[in-house]
């Protein structure tokens, strides 16, 4: 956006099944994202349904769902409830599991109500007739698992459909996760 650029956010996941023979695990994602950007306003709410299956030498599957409450006027037309899902798969790259590739598709409702896809979703004019589209971006990755509580990841991703500006041509993304409680 034009302002509020530099938001921070805070989240939690909650596995509430673990892998079993032919149940996979279950979890719950949350995040918040909260104002400390400049002319940034509004806080947001995101929730994440995830599932995760162990496959034959290592490799695990892995599909979720998330929505989105939008409280802010940052944007212009910006829909009130965002949503879309994840499908992807993730292995091993040594023999411990420690280092491990991931490959991740992921869909998006257009940020914008009524945006044509190849317009800036959050300073494009409505138009009833397009109704927003959607974004496909494809995500890979490198994860590292340094002990029971601590993993780094890196990962780069590429929009798959080339809306200028609805979906990043290019992005990259680094994150940490500590786990409580295993």
């Amino acid at each position: 956006p034009e302002e509020g650029n530099y938001d921070s956010y805070v989240g939690g996941q909650w596995r509430f099944t673990d892998t079993g023979d032919n149940c996979p695990a279950m979890a719950l994602g949350w995040s918040v994202r909260v104002p400390t950007g400049e002319g940034s306003n509004g806080v947001d709410g995101s929730l994440r349904f995830i599932v995760t299956q162990d496959l034959e030498n290592g490799m695990r599957a892995h599909f979720n769902i998330w929505g989105t409450s939008v409280n802010t006027d940052n944007y212009a037309d910006a829909r009130d409830f965002q949503y879309g899902a994840v499908a992807g798969l993730d292995g091993p790259l040594n023999d411990s599991g420690s280092l491990r590739w991931v490959f991740d598709y992921m869909y998006e409702i257009s940020h914008a109500e009524g945006s044509e896809p190849d317009m800036l979703y959050y300073d494009a004019s409505t138009d009833d007739d397009t109704g927003g589209g959607g974004r496909n971006t494809a995500e890979l990755g490198l994860q590292w698992v340094i002990n029971d509580c601590h993993k780094l990841g890196f990962a780069v991703q590429g929009g798959l459909d080339h809306a200028e500006n609805e979906t990043p041509e290019w992005a990259a993304s680094l994150t940490y996760a500590y786990t409580i409680g295993n």
